[in-house]
């Protein structure tokens, strides 16, 4: 990923993969929620002195070393191999230094790696917005076709109804939107015992699914 890949100002941040650096060989672009964003910020502060009044930096490889064995992509200088290790290594690193997260599945694999990150993603947006869209946004090219045919506002409004759901650590977010579903299950109910008490003043047999 290199710097002029990231849009700050279109909301949700917007990321235009590489081509080069794909399964498939084919560009595309994602998204990435509020949380995850000033993350990438604070790591463009710290490493390359990035910050919000003077973003007119050279535009580097923002991830990854720029040598070393692997699989060479077309841009000189630049390993897709050697990135992606590094940043597996960089986890592995993080996660072994705590004990609560370092722990094995009953496979003998580690509970946090990153094909789990895209299991995770996968299950969320799937659940929330639709199968199709989170396949196309993982870069599934059988899916592809169909979210392209999108306009650009409705993929955005669709990501940002799955982004609440993506949200790992703040709180706050977390706490509003259990509050916004408590609030959708009351009304829920409310609306179900209306329901029930108009069918019994009509004699209508309430169906089973209803009790």
């Amino acid at each position: 990923m290199k710097l002029s890949d990231i849009d700050f100002e279109s909301n949700p941040t917007k990321i235009s993969v590489r081509g080069n650096a794909t399964k498939t060989r084919q560009s595309r672009e994602t998204y990435i929620t509020p949380e995850a964003t000033n993350a990438l910020k604070d790591y463009l502060s710290r490493y390359f002195g990035w910050t919000e009044n003077n973003s007119r930096l050279i535009d580097p490889y923002i991830f990854g070393p720029t040598t070393g064995k692997g699989r060479k992509s077309k841009l000189p200088g630049f390993n897709v191999e050697s990135a992606k290790l590094s940043l597996q290594k960089s986890l592995r690193t993080h996660v072994g230094s705590i004990p609560d997260l370092d722990v094995d599945n009953e496979n003998g694999y580690k509970a946090i790696h990153f094909h789990a990150f895209r299991k995770f993603f996968r299950t969320i947006v799937g659940n929330a917005v639709g199968r199709d869209y989170a396949e196309a946004l993982m870069g599934h090219g059988f899916y592809m076709d169909t979210y392209y045919q999108l306009p650009e506002d409705k993929k955005k409004l669709m990501y940002l109804d799955a982004e609440p759901y993506l949200t790992i650590s703040d709180t706050v977010s977390m706490e509003n939107n259990l509050k916004s579903l408590s609030g959708k299950y009351t009304s829920l109910e409310t609306k179900v015992d209306d329901l029930l008490r108009y069918l019994q003043t009509k004699s209508i047999k309430v169906p089973d699914y209803l009790r």
